[in-house]
């Protein structure tokens, strides 16, 4: 049953489904949010640096250097919004010359087409984890329940153009990774590759959502977790090895965030007041006002985590672990 739901003629076909039924909007202005992310795919893939003068962003940071919402959603579209923008060349778009000019391109349609490939490519993640885990005989059906009964697919669906699908991707990316990491540490069979992809996995959600710093505990805990389920010594002493691996690899792998934060905010770290012109209480405040409002946050807590809206168990179940 698994091996003909992910055969490739099905996936093909649930691409080419939502594709062709979701709710497209090609002919209508993307504004606020929509043109953030948009304006980052475009000025990566077309233009190929960060100049922000011909884009249909309309919110930028204090300094009005590039669009105040993360850069990493824009970077996994890119290769693909390229892509279909080779249409665009040929037929002669507008679009290549002022990205304004985005309404009914290919290169729109592009944007489109990663948020739904990314989507299943996620999907795949998470169940190649489940599998090596060894934890769950039904793993398909738990993850088809954990996407499809959250706000994943309104994301996929509708508001496409979001960060959502794309944090979905990359964080199932980076916890197959670690999953990767853990079952080669306990068969004594290190692998360079996942070292290397680990680093890139982390740093590119780091991009995608500047917020997602808690990620550096994923592999730590997911290591330390799976060494109290198993038994024996063996397997615990290899773990644990890999793990003071993976430690210093975290760190370096952060180093384009902080000089990415440096060159284009001025800071070392994503400070609210660089980004968004308001540090929300958050920098201009006393320790004990910052420590107030974080205080205040905690009664929320459990609505953040199992809300039926944004609920993070429900949206990506992978970060309450963080």
């Amino acid at each position: 049953m698994i091996k003909l739901l992910f055969s490739k003629e099905a996936l093909i076909s649930s691409l080419f489904f939502l594709l062709m039924f979701s709710p497209n909007f090609f002919m209508q202005k993307r504004p606020g949010d929509d043109a953030s992310y948009i304006s980052h795919a475009f000025i990566i893939a077309l233009d190929g640096d960060l100049n922000y003068d011909n884009e249909p962003a309309d919110d930028l940071s204090k300094d009005e250097t590039l669009p105040v919402h993360p850069i990493g959603s824009g970077i996994l579209a890119a290769p693909f919004v390229f892509v279909f923008s080779i249409i665009d060349n040929i037929i002669g778009n507008p679009i290549l010359k002022d990205h304004n000019h985005y309404l009914g391109s290919w290169s729109l349609f592009g944007f489109i087409f990663s948020v739904h490939f990314l989507f299943f490519l996620g999907i795949i993640f998470y169940i190649k984890s489940f599998r090596l885990l060894k934890i769950l005989n039904k793993e398909l059906c738990l993850i088809i329940l954990i996407v499809f009964s959250s706000t994943i697919p309104h994301f996929v669906l509708k508001r496409y153009f979001f960060s959502h699908v794309f944090e979905f991707f990359s964080i199932s990316l980076l916890f197959w990774l670690i999953v990767s990491l853990y079952q080669n540490a306990s068969a004594d069979k290190p692998k360079r590759l996942y070292y290397f992809l680990f680093g890139i996995s982390l740093s590119l959600n780091l991009f995608v959502r500047y917020s997602n710093i808690n990620l550096l505990l994923l592999a730590p805990i997911v290591f330390l977790t799976m060494d109290i389920c198993k038994k024996g010594s063996n397997n615990k002493i290899s773990s644990n090895n890999s793990l003071k691996a993976i430690l210093p690899i975290s760190l370096v792998s952060i180093l384009p965030n902080i000089l990415f934060y440096k060159l284009v905010y001025g800071s070392f770290f994503p400070l609210p007041s660089k980004i968004y012109n308001n540090d929300f209480g958050l920098e201009s405040g006393s320790i004990t006002e910052t420590l107030g409002i974080i205080f205040n946050r905690i009664p929320f807590i459990v609505n953040i985590i199992f809300g039926s809206e944004m609920g993070l168990l429900y949206t990506n179940p992978i970060i309450p672990i963080g």
